[in-house]
């Protein structure tokens, strides 16, 4: 019953075998056609620009792309609509896509960008990713992909195909050239990198001219740096340039240029080095690379503060979360990303189902689910998403007994998984980061 309470309006914009098949797979699974458009909860489409579209209620009625059927009948139940927009700006609707081995910098490009031009970014290679991007062959989730690839289905790439998307502004960008270990792949091998990058599609005045530096700790390859750069200045900033190290700049070129006063905003992957503390200490700006991609993609500019992925972590990993197992529990789609990264950035793994080396279980339930009662008898510390926020503003292992990170008769009605994702790291970070220093000049002494 994949489809209970829908009522589908195909318009027609679809080869009629196309629509023929979509209306077969709808009416298998309990959808029902109505009679017009403005009966439809649902309409599915090709193209935004089909009879009666300026007269649907958008808030109202779920225009979604034909993707959205096949892969709601695979999961067996309704996908979110908002990942399968026929928007054409939206140039990676329907797109999971996951990195093979990106670097920690190139891997924030891709996630914000696809996430921002209707996609979705998974930490973890997963059964539901539909491309995996891979600048070589040799890491072990390309390895695993290309062996089960008959099976999932799934499109293991080059990072050509994200940047063609761009370049090219097209939606849907044929794969089959691009597709790692295809005779179309090898026979278009010596035009690879060969384009110049065209930058995020978001053209304001976000940065009013405040001058940006992109910290050399970003490791950008140089074709990323280029896009992250254009795309910065498309918003109105100014870039404050890196002339050493091919443009990626040194420890010590970005601290003179902090020291100067140079820029307003220092862009860094982590909160630690002379540069860092010398922005801190001058009130200059300092957020992430997803601050940054973020703020250009919505047009307005909040302090990196507000979000604690806007902010940036210590360098090493938690001790005591470091090599542990968690445990996510009924947290979906971009509420469990989001948890996966937290913990992946301390230097945890982590699991959906239970399992006998977890070290805490993190639920968005109530008190009587069943996963609950079996960590309890396994005596496993079961705590509310707070307890892994706290852990990564603080950078440390935190007591998962603590009452605050608890679940209580009273949290039976609670949706946990509503609240995640929307904190910031608040005004404690300052005398965290305070103390951070204090330990690292004893250490140092």
């Amino acid at each position: 019953m994949v489809f209970r309470g829908v009522k589908y309006h195909i318009p027609a914009t679809f080869p009629e075998p196309k629509r023929a098949e979509l209306v077969r797979l709808l009416k298998e699974h309990h959808a029902k056609s109505a009679d017009t458009v403005f009966d439809a909860t649902h309409i599915i489409t090709n193209s935004e620009d089909f009879k009666g579209c300026e007269q649907v209620n958008a808030g109202k009625v779920s225009v979604v792309t034909g993707l959205w059927v096949e892969r709601s009948i695979a999961a067996k139940k309704m996908q979110s609509e908002t990942y399968y927009s026929a928007s054409p700006s939206k140039l990676f609707s329907g797109v999971i896509a996951c990195s093979a081995d990106l670097s920690p910098g190139d891997e924030e490009v891709f996630a914000v960008t696809i996430a921002a031009l209707g996609g979705q970014w998974r930490v973890n290679c997963n059964a539901t990713v539909t491309h995996l991007f891979a600048a070589s062959r040799s890491s072990k989730r390309y390895e695993k992909a290309m062996q089960n690839r008959s099976k999932t289905h799934i499109k293991v790439l080059l990072p050509d195909w994200f940047n063609d998307t761009l370049r090219l502004g097209t939606r849907d960008l044929d794969t089959t050239g691009y597709e790692w270990e295809t005779p179309a792949m090898e026979a278009r091998g010596a035009e690879l990198q060969s384009f110049s990058l065209k930058p995020i599609g978001y053209s304001s005045n976000v940065w009013a001219g405040r001058r940006i530096l992109l910290s050399s700790s970003l490791d950008l390859t140089p074709s990323k740096r280029c896009m992250v750069e254009d795309g910065i200045r498309k918003c109105q900033g100014v870039l404050v340039e890196l002339t050493s190290n091919d443009g990626a700049g040194t420890f010590w070129e970005e601290l003179e240029l902090v020291d100067k006063k140079r820029c307003e905003v220092l862009i860094t992957r982590h909160r630690a080095g002379n540069a860092f503390l010398l922005a801190w200490e001058e009130g200059i700006t300092v957020g992430t690379l997803r601050w940054l991609l973020e703020m250009q993609a919505s047009g307005i500019v909040s302090g990196p503060r507000d979000r604690i992925l806007h902010f940036p972590h210590p360098p090493v990993k938690v001790i005591g979360i470091k090599n542990t197992s968690i445990c996510l529990s009924h947290y979906k789609d971009e509420s469990a990303e989001y948890l996966k990264k937290l913990i992946k950035f301390m230097g945890g793994g982590f699991t959906t189902k239970l399992e006998v080396d977890n070290a805490v279980l993190v639920v968005a339930s109530h008190p009587h689910c069943k996963v609950i009662a079996d960590a309890k008898e396994r005596r496993i510390p079961v705590v509310n998403h707070t307890w892994v926020e706290d852990c990564f503003i603080q950078w440390k292992h935190l007591d998962p007994t603590l009452p605050k990170y608890t679940l209580k008769l009273s949290d039976a009605d609670d949706d946990f998984a509503a609240e995640v994702g929307y904190r910031g790291v608040g005004s404690e970070i300052e005398e965290i980061v305070a103390a951070e220093q204090t330990r690292r000049w004893h250490l140092g002494r």
